[in-house]
């Protein structure tokens, strides 16, 4: 059986983040792709042969919206997968007049969201600290003025009820 042509449609930053080496080498035995192609107007012309082939699209953020414009320049196109949640943004009903199969994560995201969610609901009831372990002097605690380690100078320790995010630098360290 031959392999469908897909195209990747999403900000192209998204791809390494998305398809690692063992990814990228399954999704090459899946489907016929070109390895440097990611999508980002479906107006382009020089992307004209490649979405006139693509059969199915490898959706993410930023995905243009499939209207009749786009879907004119994508005959053979059978289905949308997307790599993210809501297909809403770029799913117009001429797509979805078309027919087409399209499959999202929807449900896998609506659990971390919902949790995430809840998370900075609770949070915003809470003190917030921050801390630069890479700070030069100790602050006050604020995003402004990040304490350089996890206890201030005067020997207060983050209470429990409290959030400490950090920013990327050496290890914290508790005097």
């Amino acid at each position: 059986m031959d392999r469908p042509h897909a195209v990747l449609v999403m900000r192209p930053a998204l791809r390494p983040l998305l398809f690692d080496a063992a990814a990228e080498a399954r999704l090459a035995g899946l489907a016929e792709t070109d390895p440097e192609l990611v999508v980002t107007d479906f107006g382009d012309p020089l992307i004209a042969a490649a979405l006139e082939r693509a059969e199915v699209l490898i959706t993410g953020r930023d995905c243009p919206a499939l209207d009749e414009a786009a879907l004119a320049r994508m005959p053979a196109l059978r289905a949308v997968l997307h790599s993210g949640g809501s297909v809403k943004h770029h799913m117009t009903e001429a797509a979805w007049g078309r027919g087409l199969l399209v499959s999202s994560a929807v449900a896998d995201n609506a659990v971390p969201v919902a949790e995430y969610t809840l998370a900075m609901v609770i949070s915003a009831g809470k003190t917030v600290y921050y801390v630069d372990c890479s700070a030069a002097s100790d602050g006050s605690g604020s995003s402004s003025s990040p304490w350089n380690a996890l206890t201030d100078p005067d020997g207060m320790s983050s209470p429990p009820a409290t959030r400490c995010p950090s920013r990327p630098g050496p290890p914290a360290t508790a005097r």
